[in-house]
């Protein structure tokens, strides 16, 4: 996980600095090839049998599927990246965790114990990134002061 948010933060910074040059779909799809391509040679490394893949259309039609369900939102998270302030933006990263928890929880996972911890964890930090204690302050000093007259 700690490499996985060292990654992404690197890779948003990157996006930001190429999105001056680069659109940001075409940034996602040569993301998306390269690592692809990756994958395959490690697949093919571990094992080099690829006879045991059968494709069906409806095989093919889910993997477009897939392939669009991940490369859309990575596009529009590069496109926000350009034009946002990425301290703000990358809080919304937490919500992966949330949204995917549950989405498993809506496809039959069982709702455990740790779960609802880890679900709490994450608001938790979710609203700690959002609170600034100099906003606070000020605001509660408006109210102070709108009480006294």
């Amino acid at each position: 996980m700690l490499i996985y948010g060292l990654l992404a933060a690197l890779a948003t910074m990157l996006a930001k600095k190429l999105g001056s040059t680069l659109n940001s779909f075409v940034m996602t799809g040569w993301n998306l090839v390269i690592d692809g391509f990756a994958l395959l040679l490690i697949g093919l490394f571990m094992n080099d049998d690829l006879s045991i893949i059968t494709w069906t259309p409806l095989g093919i039609t889910l993997l477009i599927i897939l392939a669009a369900t991940s490369a859309i939102p990575f596009s529009l998270w590069y496109w926000c990246a350009q034009y946002a302030n990425l301290s703000e933006l990358s809080v919304y990263k937490f919500i992966m965790p949330i949204s995917g928890s549950i989405l498993s929880v809506i496809l039959g996972e069982k709702f455990t114990a740790p779960l609802l911890v880890g679900l709490a964890l994450v608001c938790l930090s979710i609203i700690m990134m959002n609170y600034s204690p100099a906003k606070h302050k000020k605001e509660t000093q408006q109210t102070k002061l709108g009480s006294v007259k």
